[in-house]
């Protein structure tokens, strides 16, 4: 039996190394064909008819091998090329391990057309491959409907004009429409983007109306905004996306439905030319301000003053345009002989864009020397689109009267007679502070360090607590009735009979003891 044993244990180990051979030569066999598999390179779109200021996603698919690099997208005309995003993923199929990289480029179009991306190429593993090209069309407005059908949702956006200057606030529209039924809790604002433009606050009680165009009729919500251009150049404004949800399919009752779908529209983006505002012939005191403006105040007061004293100064500029870039004139130069101080400002419209209205400014200078015969004269300067021109509103100089003021002010002294004509002003002027004190008088102690007060305050406790006293033995007599019964005996008084011949013999210390047991007692005398 043992040697049994010891004959057959060489084979089982030959047994075992040759099934752990077939076991490798197979992983072995699998990981070749794996990595021996024909790599493949793919090219979609995830739409091929888009609107112009919407965007394409172009994805680009490399299966069954490691590329050296993502591949190169020429530039495209009129197509703007966006940001890249890479996803690698690995399966294994039936012993096939097999890898997926996914590079996506965004394109977004500038004109409506149709566009051709071309052949792309790509190196996996030393393989050069090549895609099929692409066609993208691009529409003006909404893209068209099936079977001809109208569009259930659309977004306008209309900018008053087309022509600007760089800095100028503008009005735009932004129209949004939808057919019926509408799901109005599910209806967002509508967001403009774009960083050609800085907006305004979008309103959230925009104006509702309705409009037939075509077969349907449409509710329309108007948005408006102010839109402030950033750049030169000829730039694109927006687009505006807008979301909503309408209700789908006849529910159970008449009025009600059974779903509903969101809808998400965007809008078109329209061109607008920014022209650079003029250096030639800008005045000097130009800070930047844009619009139409008018000086609709102008005042400082007081005109008669020392030297020192402070004066303010009011200015309001009214009109329309960006009131951000209105700011006063700073004229070192003209205020020279002046301390100023930083000027406050403030905004008042009752426009909702903000465009139109006034703007508040006060400012308090003080004169520095008694020369000073007026306020330097004012100059504010803007520049008007409409016009194309500078124009500069002003306002002549303010005459002042300055008088020195002494560095010491003099005690006023009063003499015995008739008073001076001008006493009764010199009373009302701001007299200066006392050098001397004048008589100094011990006060008198506070209130509740005087004995009387003192007195006064425990009066009310003590009669309290005698009060309470009474009361407590009135109770008492009234809870024990042998103290009561007590109470009446000492009341009784104590009457004894006349004492007998017997008794007169008694000792003198006998009888005031039987008089003291009758005190005390309060009953009958001894007998």
């Amino acid at each position: 039996m043992v040697s049994h044993f010891i004959r057959t244990r060489p084979r089982q180990r030959f047994r075992h190394v040759i099934l752990g051979g077939i076991a490798v030569a197979f992983l072995l066999g699998n990981i070749a064909l794996a990595t021996a598999a024909t790599p493949e390179f793919e090219v979609s779109l995830d739409r091929d008819t888009i609107r112009v200021g919407e965007t394409a996603t172009l994805s680009m698919t490399i299966s069954g091998g490691s590329p050296s690099g993502p591949p190169n997208v020429p530039p495209l005309a009129s197509i703007r090329l966006g940001a890249m995003g890479t996803s690698e993923q690995m399966a294994i199929i039936n012993s096939t391990v097999t890898s997926t990289t996914v590079y996506s480029r965004e394109l977004i179009p500038s004109r409506p057309g149709e566009f051709t991306i071309p052949a792309l190429t790509v190196d996996v593993d030393g393989r050069h491959l090549v895609s099929r090209p692409l066609k993208l069309k691009v529409v003006e407005g909404n893209v068209p409907q099936a079977g001809g059908t109208s569009d259930i949702a659309f977004v306008r956006l209309l900018p008053s004009a087309t022509n600007v200057y760089l800095g100028q606030a503008i009005p735009v529209e932004v129209e949004c429409n939808v057919t019926d039924p509408v799901d109005w809790r599910r209806t967002s604002l509508p967001q403009i983007g774009g960083d050609n433009f800085i907006f305004g606050n979008m309103p959230t009680s925009p104006p509702q109306s309705h409009r037939r165009e075509g077969n349907a009729l449409y509710n329309v919500l108007n948005f408006r905004v102010p839109a402030t251009a950033t750049r030169t150049g000829l730039q694109h404004l927006g687009p505006a996306n807008w979301s909503t949800a309408v209700y789908t399919g006849s529910g159970f009752f008449p009025g009600t439905y059974s779903g509903e779908r969101p809808i998400t529209v965007t809008s078109e983006a329209p061109e607008i030319n920014v022209l650079p505002i003029p250096t030639n012939g800008a005045p000097a005191n130009f800070n930047g301000a844009i619009g139409s403006f008018t000086l609709a105040e102008y005042d400082a007061g007081p005109a008669v003053i020392g030297v020192g004293d402070p004066i303010t100064l009011k200015v309001r500029i009214a009109g329309s345009g960006a009131f951000d870039s209105v700011t006063l004139p700073a004229n070192e130069q003209a205020w020279r002989e002046f301390k100023t101080y930083p000027p406050s400002s403030k905004f008042e419209s009752t426009d909702p864009l903000q465009i139109q209205g006034s703007k508040y400014f006060e400012q308090v200078i003080t004169p520095l020397n008694a020369e000073i015969k007026e306020l330097p004269a004012f100059a504010f300067s803007y520049f008007d689109p409409s016009t194309g021109t500078f124009k500069t509103l002003t306002h002549a100089a303010i005459p002042l009267s300055v008088h020195p003021t002494a560095a010491t002010p003099q005690p006023t002294i009063i003499a015995s007679g008739t008073p001076p004509p001008d006493a009764q002003q010199q009373n009302q002027e701001i007299v200066h502070i006392k050098p001397l004190a004048g008589t100094v008088a011990a006060p008198a102690p506070p209130l509740v360090l005087r004995p009387t007060f003192l007195a006064w305050q425990a009066l009310f406790p003590l009669t309290w607590v005698a009060s309470l006293l009474w009361r407590r033995q009135k109770e008492k007599l009234a809870n024990n009735p042998r103290l009561r019964r007590r109470q009446r005996r000492r009341e009784i008084p104590c009457h004894h009979p006349a004492p007998s011949t017997r008794a007169i013999g008694r000792t003198a210390g006998l009888a005031r003891a039987r008089h003291y047991r009758c005190r005390v007692g309060g009953g009958q005398g001894l007998g």
